[in-house]
C-alpha cells in the first residue's frame, strides 16, 4: 500500500512541478501538500500499524483540506480494521513469551538453593514487571523469605542483667521433598506409606499402609479362590495406595515444615513474655 502511494505521488510531485511553472498559488499549495505527504508516507515504511494509523489521522487533523483526503480516510479505516488484529496478536505473544520464562525459572529454582531461589525470583520480578505472572512470583518470592527467616537462629533476647543463663529450643529439623520423594518411590514398594512415614504424618501413612494389606489380602484370596476380578481388584487397590503416597508427598513435606514453623514461633513468643533474669535464648536447626 505503502510502494504504490509513494509511487503515485512522485508522478503527481512532477506534473505539479511543471504545472506550478504555468499558475499561481493553488498550485504551490498543491506541490507543498504533495511534498510534506510523500514524506510523511516515507517515514512511515518502519513504522508499525499503529503508529502508521497514528501518523494519517495526525496529518488529516493537521491538513483537513489536504488534496488527499479521501485517500487518507481510506487509509485509515482499513488500518483501523487491521490494528486490533495486530494488538491481540501482540498481547497472544507476550502472554506465550511470559508462560515460557516462568517455567523455565520454576524448573531451574528446582536446582538451586534457598538463598539462590530467593535471588532469581527477585530478578525475574525485576527483569519482568508486567509479566502475567508477577503475582505467582511475588507470592514465591514471599514463601522463600518467610522459610529462609525461620531457618536463621534468632538472636539473643535480653530480658535482665542479673545473670547469664542460656536456653536452647529443640532442635526443628526441615524435612526434605526430595527425600521424601525417594523414600515413597523406593521403600514405599516394601513399606506401604513410606514417604507419610517419614513426614511423621501417620494418619494418611495409616490410611495407606491399611489399603496396601487390603489390597495383598484381595490378591491373596483371588489366587486361592482362582478369581481375576478379586486379583485385579486387589492389584489395583495396592497400586492406588502406592501412587497416592508419592503423588501427596511434597505437599505432606510442606506441611510438616509449616507446622515446625509455627512451633518455633511459638516458642518464641512464650518466652519474650516470660519476666526472668538475663537469658540468651538459641534455636538450633538441623537439615
Amino acid at each position: 500500500m505503502l510502494e504504490y502511494a509513494l509511487m503515485r505521488q512522485n508522478k503527481l510531485m512532477f506534473l505539479l512541478l511543471i504545472a506550478m511553472l504555468l499558475s499561481g498559488p493553488l498550485t504551490v499549495f498543491a506541490y507543498d501538500d504533495t511534498t510534506a505527504y510523500s514524506n510523511m508516507l516515507i517515514n512511515m515504511r518502519d513504522l508499525s500499524l499503529e503508529k502508521r494509523l497514528e501518523a494519517l489521522e495526525t496529518y488529516l487533523k493537521e491538513n483537513p483540506n489536504s488534496l488527499y483526503k479521501k485517500e487518507l480516510e481510506h487509509n485509515i479505516a482499513s488500518l483501523q480494521q487491521l490494528v486490533p488484529k495486530e494488538s491481540l496478536e501482540n498481547q497472544e505473544n507476550q502472554k506465550a513469551k511470559d508462560t515460557a520464562l516462568f517455567f523455565k525459572a520454576q524448573g531451574l529454582a528446582k536446582t538451586l538453593s534457598l538463598t539462590e531461589k530467593i535471588q532469581l525470583w527477585r530478578q525475574f520480578i525485576d527483569e519482568n514487571p508486567h509479566s502475567i505472572y508477577l503475582k505467582d512470583a511475588q507470592y514465591n518470592l514471599k514463601k522463600l523469605q518467610e522459610r529462609e527467616k525461620a531457618s536463621k537462629p534468632q538472636p539473643p533476647v535480653n530480658v535482665g542483667i542479673a545473670q547469664q543463663d542460656t536456653l536452647v529450643a529443640k532442635n526443628l529439623p526441615y524435612k526434605d521433598p526430595k527425600r521424601a520423594m525417594t523414600l515413597a518411590t523406593t521403600a514405599g514398594i516394601v513399606v506401604p506409606g513410606m514417604g507419610h512415614w517419614y513426614t511423621e504424618d501417620y494418619i494418611p501413612a495409616g490410611i495407606f499402609t491399611g489399603l496396601r494389606v487390603a489390597g495383598i489380602g484381595l490378591f491373596v484370596k483371588g489366587y486361592y479362590d482362582d478369581s481375576r476380578s478379586t486379583q485385579v481388584t486387589g492389584f489395583l487397590i495396592g497400586l492406588f495406595s502406592y501412587i497416592a503416597d508419592i503423588a501427596d508427598a511434597p505437599f505432606s513435606v510442606e506441611r510438616y515444615n509449616d507446622k515446625i514453623d509455627q512451633e518455633m514461633n511459638q516458642q518464641v513468643l512464650q518466652f519474650q513474655k516470660q519476666s526472668r533474669p538475663m537469658h540468651n535464648f538459641v534455636i538450633s536447626f538441623k537439615f
